[in-house]
């Protein structure tokens, strides 16, 4: 998105993204519970999701490996 809250755009990114079918989407979600909608369509649609973040307290930012979850629609 082009401000980093805005979840609207957000869900609008993925929803474009999900109708193109990538082979993987790597996501970093503006807000982890109003994306579950938006990450549960892609895994539905066989689009495994590679979830990143790297948010820290006091804007620090430490560099890390991604967890890569196959995720079913069921999963939190």
């Amino acid at each position: 998105p082009t401000k980093p809250d805005n979840i609207e755009e957000q869900i609008r990114i993925m929803e474009d993204w999900i109708t193109k079918k990538p082979d993987i989407m790597i996501f970093v979600p503006v807000d982890y519970v109003a994306m579950v909608p938006s990450v549960q369509k892609a895994v539905a649609a066989g689009i495994p999701i590679v979830n990143y973040c790297n948010r820290m307290a006091a804007g620090k930012t430490i560099p890390t490996s991604p967890f890569v979850r196959n995720a079913s629609p069921a999963a939190p």
